[in-house]
């Protein structure tokens, strides 16, 4: 086909045009060689010639595209263009200049025109990007309210729960030392919570919202004679509540309150556990200053050393795991020369001490008597000598009711027991090392109980030294 287009730059290949002009109209291109450029034109363009315009000579150029080859005439400016097909209809007079489909008026046919739309694509989209960060800005401080705020939450929540836990545990010892005294138990547990910290409503960095968990009388309740409920709680109505950190940046106006507690009940455990104590009666822990496993204070030389049964004996949970021995293999290790920490079963003011190496060893392998508890105060006869073989011939028949038992360090628990409650865990009495051991008239010695504790037993040597892990 032939076009005349004046939208295409002229390439001036006038010889090459005639070659092809005279090849495409079956004449011999050598005796073309002859003639004119412009009578050639005339000939194959009579229309598109007129008088006028004979004058000014056309800009010829060849174009060729995968098996099409035109012949493409730039007139001059102001002359009419035409379109003439290749089976010689003739282009319509009046018509406006045809272009190639797909392209645009003022682009060259075949230019590529990706750049200038999507410079334009680009400007048209400016606003609506700035919406897209807008809403996409509000969405991460939405999702910092969630991640941050309530990830402080559930931390003061555990913080709470723990303080409560603490105190419940405290005043349930208590109950259980004290034979149900209700008034101490409050105390030491409101005490225990007191010494725990949460985050509440402080001002300024993170550490000054770390407050210590403040409880009333009455958030200590006793549903029962031997167990005690705690509740800890931070609220508007305490001045304690929690603020947020993000979510108030949604809603400057308005700091949102973050209320929460926790609670905890714990009972008083039977003073026999499973039953019956077994016939080891060690001291209590005290600070012995002078380390010296003698309890001797004295206001000069020895000030600091002392005993209280809360503030250095063994309690739940700060001590819970520490490894104590239960029984020493010589006297001379223990705070009581000769006093090898054995005593005989019951108590002097329940009944008649049961005396001997068998039923030592009974006591300590199983409960021969339950019928009776030992409590704080009572007193309780010692029996004399090491003992090794019974001792360890007891021991050993109490694990061997679960071998598999062992403490775990890191979680400070009984693991890989045959029973819920393991019989390994046994209560044991503790005499007050401020006492000491008591001397009678005509009789053995004797010691005073001030609790009963609960304790995993671990091992036993071959000299009869016995050691188990508080619980």
């Amino acid at each position: 086909m032939i076009f005349v287009e004046d939208h295409l730059e002229p390439v001036r290949e006038h010889e090459l045009l005639v070659r092809h002009v005279l090849a495409e109209c079956g004449s011999d291109p050598k005796k073309g060689q002859n003639q004119s450029e412009s009578d050639l034109l005339h000939r194959l363009f009579p229309r598109f010639r007129t008088a006028a315009a004979r004058a000014a000579p056309l800009e010829p150029v060849l174009r060729g595209d995968a098996g099409v080859r035109s012949i493409i005439a730039r007139a001059p400016e102001g002359r009419r263009r035409s379109r003439f097909a290749e089976n010689g209809r003739s282009s319509q007079r009046g018509a406006g200049p045809t272009r190639p489909a797909g392209t645009k008026r003022g682009v060259r046919p075949g230019a590529s025109t990706k750049g200038s739309s999507m410079r334009r694509t680009l400007r048209s989209e400016e606003g609506a990007s700035l919406i897209l960060l807008a809403i996409m800005a509000t969405a991460v401080f939405a999702f910092a309210a969630l991640t941050v705020d309530i990830g402080i939450m559930l931390l003061a929540r555990t913080q709470l729960q723990n303080a409560a836990d603490s105190a419940a545990l405290a005043g349930a010892s208590v109950l259980a030392q004290t034979a149900g005294d209700q008034i101490e138990a409050k105390k030491v547990a409101l005490r225990f919570a007191s010494e725990h910290r949460a985050f509440g409503r402080g001002s300024g960095g993170i550490a000054n919202r770390m407050t210590a968990v403040a409880m009333d009388a009455g958030d200590v309740t006793f549903p029962q004679p031997t167990s005690i409920h705690v509740i800890a709680e931070r609220s508007s109505a305490r001045g304690n509540a929690m603020r947020s950190y993000f979510m108030k940046v949604l809603d400057p106006k308005r700091d949102p309150a973050i209320e929460m507690s926790a609670s905890a009940t714990a009972s008083a455990p039977d003073a026999c556990g499973t039953g019956c104590v077994k016939p080891w009666c060690p001291p209590d822990r005290w600070v012995d200053a002078n380390k010296n496993n003698k309890y001797d204070p004295n206001p000069t030389s020895n000030k600091g050393e002392y005993y209280d049964s809360y503030a250095t004996g063994y309690n739940s949970p700060g001590d819970v795991g520490v490894q104590v021995v239960l029984k020493y293999r010589s006297g001379s290790s223990t705070m009581v020369p000769s006093y090898f920490y054995a005593v005989d079963l019951p108590p002097v003011s329940k009944g008649t001490p049961t005396t001997g190496a068998n039923a030592y060893r009974d006591w300590i392998a199983g409960c021969p008597d339950p019928s009776f508890l030992v409590e704080p105060n009572d007193l309780l006869q010692i029996e004399p000598g090491n003992m090794a073989g019974p001792t360890r011939q007891g021991v050993q028949a109490l694990i061997a009711l679960d071998p598999k038992a062992k403490w775990d360090v890191s979680s400070k628990r009984v693991i890989g027991s045959a029973y819920s409650r393991s019989p390994r865990i046994v209560p044991v009495p503790l005499f007050d090392p401020s006492i000491g051991v008591l001397t009678h008239t005509g009789g053995r010695k004797k010691v005073k109980v001030v609790k009963v504790a609960m304790f995993f037993i671990e091992s036993v040597n071959s000299s009869g030294n016995v050691t188990g892990r508080f619980v």
